[in-house]
């Protein structure tokens, strides 16, 4: 499924990925340059290919969420909450296992 690219209400630029179900996988951070969101879909390709690029983890509430790191301190991008780990698990799968499409969709 494609990356979605688009621009927020304050003019900044975020990058999804979409599942099969067209749900989102995971959202970047914003960025005030296109060519930053951009970058962040090439990184995400490259390293969201490799199982060590992923990250679970644990909100303050409890739930769990994934994020995907090129670096042990730059986040790409992070999942929602989930109810379960499990459901985070799958969640991060398939993510893993489409961040290597080429599609962009570009709505900015």
């Amino acid at each position: 499924m494609p990356y979605e690219l688009k621009r927020a209400s304050n003019g900044m630029f975020i990058v999804s990925l979409k599942g099969e179900q067209h749900e989102v996988l995971f959202t970047s951070g914003p960025f005030s340059k296109k060519s930053s969101a951009l970058e962040v879909i090439e990184a995400a390709r490259l390293h969201g290919a490799n199982e060590r690029g992923f990250e679970l983890k644990r909100a303050v509430s409890g739930n769990p969420f994934f994020v995907l790191k090129a670096t042990p301190d730059r986040v790409l991008g992070r999942s929602a909450l989930f109810e379960s780990e499990g459901a985070a698990w799958r969640a991060m799968q398939a993510a893993r296992k489409h961040c290597g499409t080429i599609a962009v969709l570009d709505w900015s």
